[in-house]
């Protein structure tokens, strides 16, 4: 049985840092942090225009984000820097692959994208990476989840693992950044839809229960 306390929309969880359901604005070009017990300090600038799709997930009514792999991007204070127990969950659906969806502010690693072989990838601290040995192929939505517990990092996609390794801490950054790599470029071409940050390492069954309440037809 689900533990529904764990939902893709309970943005009161006092384990969630931070939270956009990637289609509120408010004035000043901010995409606002829906955690409100943490205040501002994550809200993120649009940079290029906001434009909006349908949603990712099944259950959910406003729109989602629509990234043209050109111009928009999001940036923020990096809610999990410098963290080696942490998790991040997002959906995405790719128009073209080779893209970033989250990333640090500045070159270097610490970044999950979709490379050209529509592999997952997600980098670290210069240590290594996790590589999916799936492909991920174009227009079809994703639920990507990194859960990592005292550097050892899990992928999961759609709710399923597959693969670990250990490759240490979040980089200590101040800033983030939504739908481009950090050293420019690389920029998303797609959707993205609610993406949550976590200072805890969700574990296999918590990571069921976000899926299954964001895809309740199941």
């Amino acid at each position: 049985m689900p533990d529904y306390r764990w939902r893709w929309n309970n943005y009161q969880h006092p384990a969630l840092v931070a939270a956009f359901d990637m289609s509120t604005r408010t004035p000043g070009g901010l995409m606002k942090n829906l955690v409100q017990r943490t205040g501002a300090t994550y809200d993120a600038t649009i940079n290029g225009a906001l434009t909006l799709a349908n949603p990712l997930i099944k259950c959910k009514t406003t729109k989602c984000m629509d990234l043209d792999g050109a111009t928009n991007y999001l940036s923020l204070a990096n809610p999990v820097t410098g963290l080696s127990t942490c998790s991040i969950v997002l959906w995405a659906n790719m128009d073209v692959v080779d893209g970033v969806a989250w990333s640090r502010d500045g070159a270097g690693n610490n970044y999950i994208y979709i490379n050209a072989l529509s592999k997952l990838i997600f980098t670290t601290d210069a240590i290594g990476a996790l590589s999916s040995k799936n492909n991920f192929p174009n227009s079809r939505t994703y639920m990507i989840v990194l859960s990592m517990l005292a550097g050892i990092t899990s992928m999961y996609v759609d709710g399923k693992r597959l693969v670990s390794a250990n490759l240490g801490t979040m980089t200590a950054v101040v800033n983030a950044l939504i739908g481009r790599y950090g050293g420019g470029g690389a920029f998303f071409n797609g959707r993205l839809d609610n993406m949550l940050f976590y200072n805890v390492a969700l574990t296999p069954d918590q990571i069921n229960s976000i899926y299954r309440s964001a895809n309740p037809r199941m």
